[in-house]
């Protein structure tokens, strides 16, 4: 992944979608048969060729860890889903939802 390009919001989120894909020693191929996006969007993701990635790739990627992952532990799913929020709100919006889900 070339990182130099990247915002860091985005660099944590492909992150942490290329950990939980490998703590379920999961081949790209095996996380688009379970998702329902292509393996090549997801190696593209990884590699940080995606500079965005939309609600609906989003949604499928996060219903495939959680219905399908032993190790999506409830952490791993708030993880998950304020690293999206971090990288699609804008800072005031996301640092309003943390203060809210974390307390």
């Amino acid at each position: 992944m070339n990182e130099s390009n990247l915002p860091n919001e985005q660099i944590l989120f492909i992150k942490k979608i290329k950990k939980l894909r490998e703590l379920n020693t999961w081949t790209i191929k095996e996380l688009a048969k379970i998702s329902g996006v292509s393996s090549g969007y997801i190696s593209d993701i990884e590699a940080g060729l995606n500079k965005s990635i939309g609600k609906n790739i989003f949604s499928k990627l996060y219903f495939a860890f959680k219905e399908n992952s032993e190790f999506f532990s409830k952490e791993d799913e708030l993880d998950f889903i304020l690293c999206y929020a971090r990288l699609t709100l804008a800072p005031s919006a996301f640092e309003f939802i943390e203060k809210l889900i974390k307390g």
